[in-house]
């Protein structure tokens, strides 16, 4: 993963070994001992989002770092490094790697007492979001209706309290049954399928299927993203089938 900051490289090397700095940007509270075999470790909340030990640390232009996100058995890890070199502008390249996946899977499932096309109709319009999607400040559609494929939205939300702003893309669209979109900017690469099957006449079943890759703070508290993605995605879906079933 590759980014330019517009920062020199003294101070983006610190943004990963001061904590008064990693906290502007990353974690809530942090541990910082940056000397090889030192503490890195940084929390959400009451979570540890990232343990591990400094590797390596050449200042300014390099420095490996250990990584081990979330608890128990669902712990992933790796060693991490982030390299810097002149920015093409005046600035920094950081470039980061990683030698592990930090892929996401995601499904939520649901059960309406609607008329499969008219649950299609709601979840297929990207307005309705803020309704059933928790953390959703707004979201607009940025083309011109009726929906189809190469319709675009963008959306403003908060994610472990942090403002996310993406744009999707309707790639796959099949009036009634299916929609699938895919982000187009944003930290989170993301392609979300949902499909509404008829159970009978005054029954719909919703699934939505869930692709996607953090980058940069996402990135980096890896598996802890993942759990409480999955607990949002759960919860977002009771929540449309409350919404729908009262409506």
């Amino acid at each position: 993963m590759e980014r330019d900051i517009a920062a020199p490289p003294e101070i983006v090397f610190a943004m990963f070994a001061d904590v008064r700095l990693l906290i502007r940007w990353l974690g809530d509270t942090a541990e910082l001992e940056p000397e090889p075999g030192g503490v890195f470790r940084f929390t959400l909340g009451d979570q540890d989002a990232c343990r591990g030990r400094y590797v390596e640390l050449d200042p300014p232009r390099r420095v490996v770092f250990t990584h081990t996100a979330g608890r128990g058995s669902s712990t992933a890890s790796g060693p991490w490094s982030v390299a810097r070199s002149p920015a093409p502008t005046p600035g920094t390249s950081i470039q980061t790697r990683s030698d592990r996946s930090c892929d996401m899977e995601l499904s939520a499932s649901a059960t309406i007492d609607r008329p499969a096309e008219e649950v299609f109709a709601f979840v297929s319009d990207a307005t309705n979001n803020p309704r059933w999607q928790q953390g959703m400040r707004s979201c607009a559609w940025t083309s011109p209706p009726p929906i189809g494929v190469g319709s675009t939205y963008r959306q403003e939300a908060s994610f472990l309290g942090r403002p996310v702003v993406t744009e999707f893309e309707v790639v796959d669209h099949q009036p009634g049954r299916s929609i699938t979109i895919q982000s187009t900017s944003g930290p989170l690469r993301i392609r979300v399928r949902r499909s509404v099957t008829p159970i009978d006449a005054t029954t719909s079943r919703v699934d939505a299927a869930i692709e996607g890759e953090p980058g940069g703070f996402f990135r980096l508290a890896g598996p802890l993203v993942q759990r409480m993605a999955q607990r949002s995605v759960t919860a977002d879906y009771r929540r449309l089938e409350a919404l729908l079933d009262g409506t």
